[in-house]
């Protein structure tokens, strides 16, 4: 009897399914970070998410996971290297002029080179030893998101601008205004689910 292994590598990704799951990836950062944001309301911050409320353990742990999946998915666009090679999701695998890109990407952010370098390096190393592993640091400190969020955006748009007529994106937003406003719909649906977890009593 032939054995057929599940774990056979799949054909090599085309440019247009590895630019498509790049989009995707730039979808879930904003999505996650839209949810986390949205619990850092006092109210949600104030009551749900206290040891003393009954489900506080349960709304502590999804706050936290929005914030460490913005951080993986931020990792696989800007970080992510395999034995000297860029990850499968970097953006230099999906931009066809990296230098022009990279100095455009620094230019929008006002930041220099290894100010990018050192911003990552912290966003790695948050990763590396709190998220992808528990390593045996005592105190951890959660990089700030505003760059990063700013950097995923930069990167959407320029896609959306260089898709070489190729629009296909499988319900993804293909222009800069769906990528926000996808965002502020996040917002409002997260906002909504704990106005209404907010206002029903504990049982």
């Amino acid at each position: 009897m032939e054995f057929h292994s599940p774990f056979r590598p799949d054909p090599k990704l085309t440019d247009h399914e590895r630019r498509r799951r790049v989009v995707r990836l730039c979808c879930s950062f904003m999505r996650n970070l839209a949810f986390h944001r949205a619990g850092m309301q006092g109210d949600v911050q104030r009551s749900l998410l206290t040891a003393s409320h009954p489900r506080g353990a349960f709304w502590r742990e999804v706050h936290a996971n929005f914030f460490d999946i913005c951080v993986l998915e931020w990792c696989k666009l800007f970080v992510d290297r395999n034995r000297q090679e860029w990850g499968e999701h970097h953006w230099r695998r999906v931009v066809d002029d990296t230098d022009r890109f990279e100095a455009a990407l620094y230019a929008s952010l006002k930041m220099t080179a290894g100010d990018f370098a050192n911003l990552a390096t912290e966003i790695r190393h948050y990763r590396d030893k709190f998220v992808a592993h528990l390593d045996g640091e005592r105190m951890m400190y959660p990089p700030v998101l505003e760059v990063p969020k700013c950097s995923v955006t930069f990167l959407f748009e320029h896609l959306s601008h260089h898709a070489h007529g190729n629009t296909d994106w499988q319900g993804l937003p293909t222009a800069a205004e769906q990528l926000v406003f996808g965002y502020e719909q996040s917002s409002c649906e997260a906002e909504s689910v704990y106005a209404e977890a907010l206002s029903s009593p504990p049982a």
